[in-house]
């Protein structure tokens, strides 16, 4: 018997497909042969999507990694980020242990966030600075950070900023 539809798909295989609606949640892909699936906001970039419809639009095409299949469900999980290179492990082999140079991005009452490199963010909590209390930083200044760790796993940069910038 010939396979067809949501039954054809495997973990793993790469589809091309067609943006069918965008929401808050993610978007849907119609990668045919009747299949729509659900690429999640989490799977659609490395980098921290504030808005989907900055990733995609209704109407686009785009490939797609089929992630999983639910046949009892009729429920399909797609990625687009998985067809990239993770930005966070390429940062690992080159940046561990060097001072480099990080915009803020945001600032919280626990510290202040800063992007390391493309599609990485690190948080810089208020004991990582407490030597610069007096310093008032906003979104968009550079400052100088050591990246003392990373963990690929809970994808966490652990980073200080440095004294004397």
């Amino acid at each position: 018997m010939h396979e067809n539809g949501i039954e054809a798909l495997r973990s793993g295989e790469v589809r091309t497909g067609v943006v069918s609606s965008v929401a808050p949640f993610g978007v849907l892909v119609d990668i045919g042969d009747g299949v729509e699936g659900l690429v999640a906001v989490p799977q659609l970039s490395w980098r921290h999507v504030a808005d989907v419809s900055e990733v995609a639009g209704v109407g686009d095409e785009v490939s797609v990694v089929v992630l999983g299949v639910d046949l009892e469900r009729g429920e399909v999980s797609l990625s687009l980020k998985d067809l990239f290179p993770d930005p966070l492990q390429e940062f690992a082999r080159t940046t561990l242990g060097r001072r480099i140079r990080a915009r803020v991005t945001a600032t919280a009452p626990i510290g202040f966030f800063v992007e390391v490199a493309e599609g990485v963010q690190a948080l810089v909590p208020v004991s990582g600075h407490a030597e610069r209390s007096g310093v008032d930083l906003k979104a968009g200044d550079d400052v100088v950070v050591e990246v003392r760790a990373v963990n690929l796993y809970t994808r966490r940069v652990t980073v200080v900023l440095t004294v004397g910038d």
